[in-house]
């Protein structure tokens, strides 16, 4: 009888607050009238992320707020994506600074709020 002992190293997924990370960084404003089918991703991860009530979050921005067009829970994460010609227009056009912050608002299951911490800073180019 053989057995062989695994050390798996690191932390363990669904510690830690909750973080966010969006998808692209860089953002153009040429998105606005672009056809392309292009998706920002919002990816939540940390304790409790499974307890996400998908249909409260948005992606909130200086021109507004926004619903993803999908969401899931993937490996250790939560996604939630947005179309780009549609986050784009969370920015002010034209845009009147190189860096905007963006937050996602939502709720867990419990209908514990998410913290306002949930922010992420993006890059944008005027339209070129």
């Amino acid at each position: 009888c053989l057995s062989y002992m695994i050390l798996i190293v690191g932390k363990k997924s669904g510690e830690g607050p909750l973080t966010l990370v969006i998808r692209p960084k860089n953002w153009n404003m040429a998105w606005l009238e672009s056809d392309e089918e292009g998706e920002v991703t919002a990816r939540i991860k940390g304790e409790d992320f499974e307890k996400i009530a998908p249909g409260t979050i948005q992606l909130v921005g200086p021109g507004g707020a926004i619903s993803p067009q999908t969401t899931e829970f993937a490996g250790f994460a939560f996604m939630a994506k947005f179309k780009q010609s549609v986050a784009i227009g969370l920015i002010p056009n034209p845009p009147t600074q190189n860096s905007y912050v963006l937050s996602i608002t939502g709720a867990l299951t419990d209908g514990t709020p998410l913290p306002t911490t949930m922010t992420f800073s993006v890059n944008v180019k005027a339209k070129m």
